[in-house]
């Protein structure tokens, strides 16, 4: 973060080297790995239950300070470039197991496993903020989230619940004076794209030359069970 009143390479006298640059950066990677799990084993009745939940605030922020007149502000000179960006990271893997066994009498087991998860990545150039480059001027932020979420049972119900509130955020604030020359070369800046994707580990293969979905196991799912099923890509026939 730079304060607000601060002058980088601004002040009377002063002149910057010929490839010097200017960068304001936050960086932040999380991996989380956790698990939890019980085994019942009883005579006449075997009952388990596996919770596993997880709750992360996380902020990764890179900032200049708002000023608020033009006498009243941070002030950068660059002969390279000027640059605030944020970068965030996430690798999470939460599972929940449970085995229940009665050899003589009734076994139920039930595992759940949820995540809640608020993720905030932002690059700011503060109001009022005057940035003069001789190359470029960039103000990026870029998160990336990869969450797996497991719940098993043996003889029961697993559930799994992911929960995720994200910000990426790359802001010019209001009043801000960029003058970026472009004599350096181009710079690489995130595209604003915004993907996901989910993946079923109960689904093996979908086939549509025989209009089929085949499944890793089909030893819990019984007659007139409901099925979700949705698609980007080619339909299976007669489903809707």
């Amino acid at each position: 973060m730079i304060s607000k009143g601060a002058k980088i390479n601004s002040l009377t006298g002063e002149t910057p080297g010929s490839t010097q640059s200017v960068k304001v950066l936050a960086a932040a990677l999380t991996r989380i790995s956790e698990g939890a799990g019980s085994l019942a084993v009883g005579g006449t009745a075997g009952v388990g239950a596996g919770i596993n939940a997880a709750v992360m605030n996380k902020v990764t922020l890179a900032s200049i300070d708002d000023g608020t007149s033009a006498t009243d502000r941070t002030e950068i000179t660059a002969n390279g470039d000027i640059s605030v960006e944020a970068y965030s990271r996430e690798n999470i893997v939460a599972i929940a197991t449970t085995v229940a066994f009665s050899p003589s009498g009734v076994s139920v087991a039930g595992s759940i496993s949820v995540l809640n998860i608020s993720i905030s990545t932002r690059a700011i150039l503060g109001n009022f903020t005057l940035a003069t480059a001789r190359g470029n001027v960039t103000v990026g932020a870029d998160d990336s989230t990869n969450i797996g979420v497991v719940s098993a049972a043996f003889s029961g119900l697993g559930l799994g619940v992911a929960v995720t509130d994200k910000t990426t955020e790359a802001l010019i604030g209001s009043s801000a004076v960029v003058n970026a020359k472009a004599n350096t070369n181009y710079t690489s800046v995130p595209n604003g794209n915004f993907v996901t994707s989910i993946s079923d580990p109960l689904i093996r293969s979908v086939r549509t030359s025989d209009d089929t979905i085949e499944v890793n196991s089909a030893e819990d799912m019984r007659l007139g069970d409901p099925v979700v099923y949705r698609t980007t890509g080619d339909a299976i026939g007669g489903l809707t």
